[in-house]
């Protein structure tokens, strides 16, 4: 664009002009000419003062991937008026985005810039901002905003792609990269794209391209390589019969859009040439010696048109200035330059300093044992809200079969490198879930001018390789970076090009981390060699090496990356699923699993024992001022550091109310059954069609055993106010829109009172009826439905059961199996302690998408012994509960309260970037988070928890009242309680009985209570 501009300066002693138009490059001007020229200039500029205040910016358009540069111009001196200015862009959906912004602080500028984007801080009334490599996602409208000024000043301009393909020439071959660019995010849409070449006998497909699982499957002619994460078909040598015009195509684009672009194996040659002569021309001026008028004019309207855009400069040069007192402080400031370079020392100093104290406060053990940062593996599952009768909803979209079987592989990688750790004692960090942007992206205003390395310093960096998916730091042998790629030999179509595909990307994606983890810490001197590692758990060896017999360079490029010899074989460095122990085999500390033989036999080529080093690395990547976040969920979590957090974070994720879109679709039944174990949303369904049916204006009836017995789990979740208690032969107060009805359905007659009360007030207004739990509720309990059914048609009525033996005829029946308001690893636990619950009939429900995460690991501990025949006193062992779950888990409230910082610094937030309306506040652990279940004897386990944690002093066999969710106290109970009352809590110790499980249903009831972290008190270790 620079070359298209009139480049012009003048001087006391004549006028130079340069213009790139062909004309003579310098002109000697006589004296009177340039007199004639000032005046001229000045005229110019008093009629530019006349035209009205507006901010206007210009920019050209640009081929792909190519640099252009987008100019503000403003009606002020911006250096001397000091006003805060940004630049716009406006994003899909007219939002704006500012991709520079700039303030002013003691007179000197600071500014934010967007990536992509480059601003070096030179503003006058106009500024220059560089656009690297433009793609479509940065082409749009721009805008130049100065504060004080409105929405009417400013005037839009355009950048936009010329091209929908762009042709990179290799400068060390004979190779071109031609590169794809659609209107549209493909990766999304999943079209079907092709890249044609154009010839006299019309075009042909030399790439085809079509989606499989979200991986784009290709064919391609000879000499055409296809690189589908770039969308760059790469040509390894320019021939006569590859040259020629080439275009992008993908479904559903028009002919329009088809915009060529021409491949050409002398262009190269040509641009070379054309470039030195330019050179050569721009280093020759020529004199002019006697001009014609029509040059003067000429050169008369430029000097015009360059005044009127100058103004300030032109007239700085003939009526210089002293400089305002303001900038003789800059001066001053730049000339103790050496100052500001020893405050960012000290800075950067301070920080390292700070990072290092604040890594070792949370992890206390950080030289003597293992972490795993996040403690839990948090999926990729996302949600989305939904308002049912004004309760928030969160339903899981269905997921991507590629991210399922990904997280299923990086959840057993973990747990082999866990079971590692755990076996070996293994003094290490294993990092995962961790993207570059995180690094140092939460640094406190006093650190902000730190001078370590960050990912924006990488100048090799690609920005479509994505990061590694974990990173071990290791105190004795160094850092290892590792990819998991979950491809499989269940994949039947096209397996070997698909693992081609994906080692590709996990070398791309290896030598990234490896270089990039090189730069974080390259101020630190002898920082030991980056060990890379690609983790295969799905895949037999052989199967790999059959892919890649046709491979060479592949295998070339794994050998470099993995760190093995020219000649050998890097498959055998690979881990692969003979190397990966089954999840069986990890519950067995004897058996030494292939994870750990090949890891250490990574890291030992690198053996080093610096702590100080140790410390450091792990100071920035897990410390407080990294912080990685999950997408997703509604909002952004913040991704838990320590597993205090972690409990916090899983209990609020399975506390909130999910549901699958299939069980909200039943909403609109009228009559439903639904089956299954406790703990799968039947209850929560149940309540939500009765709030549904309560808003269009009908009464609800819920229908429980005889009076006495106990009280119904929707009456408790309906009733919120007030309690409207009948019997069956009552009336009912008017007034209320809920109401209970106890009945004993083993009496007919009281049935059948029931019955006709029923049908009497179904005749007076709207209403429906909801049965929960209708297991045990009495022998006339189906002839109630069906009569009811029968007399009052068009009646909700909606049950829920364990089993299908009541279920009325011609009914709907709806079976749940799948526990969603607890993690995966305490539904295996139920399982493992015998409590695993099986709805005759019915096979599991196969999830379309995974839980939120699998859940903290279950603890066990066990009850104190003493010799002697006598029964040990129990008292010592709720002693030992309570010291164990105040040193592990459970944050200690003193009297006095806390202060906000102090609750923050405690509870790490779930952060949502620029939008803070989204933010969800991580809660602390506190009493109220645990619930403690016991099988049988339980009062002197109470007395022993006593001692340190708050229990309610009534016990909860009187009324369900007792345990009031506001205060700050554990939940102690009997199993048997859990007919009437169901917390359910982020922290359950199950005590079990001698001859556990007395009572398999009621055990996995209170097992799934727990929404985080289980610990199970057993007898016999």
């Amino acid at each position: 664009m620079a070359d298209n501009k009139a480049k012009t300066q003048l001087k006391m002693a004549g006028v130079l002009v340069s213009l790139t138009s062909g004309l003579p490059r310098v002109y000697y001007l006589p004296s009177v000419l340039l007199h004639y020229l000032i005046i001229v200039s000045c005229c110019c500029l008093y009629a530019a003062s006349a035209q009205d205040s507006k901010m206007k910016c210009t920019s050209m358009s640009v081929a792909p991937l190519e640099d252009t540069t987008l100019t503000c111009h403003f009606p002020e001196d911006l250096s001397v008026t000091k006003k805060d200015f940004t630049v716009y862009h406006y994003v899909k959906g007219g939002s704006p985005d500012a991709v520079v912004d700039c303030w002013w602080v003691q007179g000197e500028v600071g500014c934010a810039v967007k990536k992509g984007f480059e601003y070096n801080k030179v503003v006058t009334t106009n500024l220059t901002v560089t656009l690297r490599g433009v793609t479509p996602a940065i082409t749009g409208t721009y805008a130049c905003q100065v504060a004080g000024y409105g929405p009417e000043s400013l005037e839009t301009c355009e950048i936009k792609l010329d091209k929908s393909c762009n042709i990179i020439y290799e400068k060390s071959s004979r190779g071109a990269n031609i590169t794809c660019f659609f209107d549209e995010d493909i990766q999304v849409t999943r079209r079907n794209f092709s890249v044609y070449k154009h010839s006299d006998r019309g075009k042909q497909a030399v790439a085809k391209c079509y989606w499989k699982e979200r991986q784009p499957q290709c064919y391609f002619e000879n000499g055409y390589i296809f690189d589908h994460p770039y969308f760059t078909l790469r040509i390894p040598e320019v021939t006569s019969d590859k040259e020629g015009n080439y275009s992008c195509w993908h479904s559903g684009s028009s002919t329009e859009q088809h915009k060529p672009c021409l491949l050409s194996g002398a262009f190269k040659n040509l641009l070379m040439e054309h470039t030195e002569s330019r050179a050569d021309r721009q280093g020759n001026p020529g004199l002019a010696i006697g001009l014609p008028v029509a040059i003067v004019i000429l050169l008369t309207v430029a000097i015009a048109i360059v005044s009127l855009r100058y103004r300030k400069k032109v007239l700085s040069v003939f009526c210089p200035r002293r400089p305002s007192e303001q900038e003789q402080r800059v001066e001053v400031r730049h000339g103790s330059m050496r100052i500001s370079v020893v405050d960012y020392e000290m800075t950067t100093k301070m920080f390292q300093e700070y990072l290092e104290s604040e890594i070792q406060a949370m992890f206390p053990k950080i030289l003597d044992t293992f972490y795993f940062v996040p403690p839990v593996y948090f999926n990729k599952t996302s949600f989305n809200t939904q308002v049912v009768a004004g309760q928030a909803v969160y339903v899981p979209d269905r997921a991507d079969p590629y991210d399922v079987r990904h997280d299923q592989a990086m959840q057993h990688v973990l747990n082999c490198l866990h079971h590692m750790a755990k076996q070996y004692q293994e003094n290490m960090f294993v990092l995962t879930q961790f993207k570059y942007d995180d690094y140092l992206n939460n640094i406190g205003n006093e650190f902000r001018k730190h001078r370590l390395p960050v990912p924006a310093g990488f100048t090799k960096e690609n920005q479509n390789i994505k990061c590694f998916d974990l990173m071990v730091v290791h105190r004795q042998y160094g850092v290892l970076v590792g990819v998991v790629k979950a491809v499989g030999e269940n994949v039947s179509e096209s397996l070997n090009d698909l693992i081609v595909n994906e080692v590709t990307e996990a070398v791309q994606e290896l030598k990234k981390g490896a270089d990039m983890i090189k730069h974080l810490m390259s101020d630190q001197e002898q920082f030991p060699t980056v060990r890379q590692i690609l983790i295969l758990p799905n895949m037999a060896r052989t199967t790999l090496k059959r892919a890649l017999d046709n491979h060479p360079g592949l295998v070339e490029v794994m050998r470099e990356c993995l760190g093995t010899n020219a000649v050998g074989d890097p498959t055998e460095l690979c881990l692969c699923a003979e190397d990966v122990a089954d999840e069986q085999s990890l519950q067995d500390p004897r058996i030494r699993s292939g994870v750990t033989s090949r890891i250490h036999q990574l890291l030992a080529a690198s053996t080093t024992k610096d702590d100080e080093l140790y410390l450091r690395v792990l100071s920035r990547f897990c410390g407080p001022a990294t912080q990685s976040a999950l997408e997703g969920q509604c909002q952004s979590i913040c991704l838990p550091k320590t597993r205090i957090e972690a409990i916090s974070t899983t209990g609020d994720l399975y506390q909130r109310v999910i549901l699958y879109q299939e069980m909200l679709a039943l909403l609109a039944e009228e009559k439903l059954f639904l089956v299954g174990p406790p703990n799968t949303g039947k209850t929560r369904l149940l309540t939500l069609a009765g709030e549904t049916w309560r808003a269009r204006g009908h009464d609800l009836y819920v229908v429980s055993g005889p009076s006495g017995s106990r009280d119904s789990v929707v009456w408790t979740f309906l009733n919120q106010s007030t309690q409207n208690v009948e019997g069956a032969q009552a009336d009912i107060a008017s007034s209320s829109s809920v109401f209970k009805i106890n009945c004993n359905f083993n009496k007919k007659k009281e049935m059948q009172e029931t019955l006709k009360h029923l049908i009497k007030k179904r005749g007076e207004k709207a209403l429906c009826v909801l049965v929960d739990d209708a297991d045990s509720i009495g022998t006339h309990f189906r002839q109630f439905c069906n009569d009811l059914s029968s007399q009052c048609p068009g009646l909700p009525l909606w049950i829920t059961s364990s089993s299908q033996k009541d279920v009325p005829e011609g009914w709907k029946v709806e079976t749940f199996t799948r526990a969603i308001n607890c993690p995966p690893a305490i539904v295996r636990e139920a399982a493992r302690a015998g409590a695993n619950y099986v709805v005759p009939s019915c096979r599991d429900q196969t999830p379309f998408c995974l839980s939120p995460t699998d859940g903290p690991e279950v603890e066990y501990i066990y009850h104190k012994k003493r010799p002697g025949p006598k029964f040990h006193d129990c008292t010592e062992c709720g002693q030992m509960v309570a010291d164990f779950l105040l040193k592990k888990f459970i944050i200690k409230k003193e009297k006095s309260v806390p202060t906000d910082e102090e609750t923050m610094s405690a509870a790490t937030p779930f952060i949502s970037g620029e939008e803070e309306s989204v933010t969800l506040t991580r809660s602390v652990l506190g009493f109220k988070d645990l619930l403690v279940l016991y099988e049988d004897r339980g009062q002197q386990l109470i007395n022993g928890l006593k001692s340190d944690i708050t229990v309610p002093t009534s016990q909860a066999e009187e009324r369900n009242e007792v345990f009031d969710e506001e205060n700050d106290c554990a939940c102690v109970m009997h199993i048997d309680q859990l007919t009437t009352y169901r917390p359910r809590r982020k922290i359950v110790v199950y005590v079990e009985d001698k001859k556990s499980p007395r009572d398999p249903p009621k055990k996995w009831r209170g097992i799934t209570s727990c929404t985080s972290q289980l610990i199970v008190m057993k007898w016999n270790p």
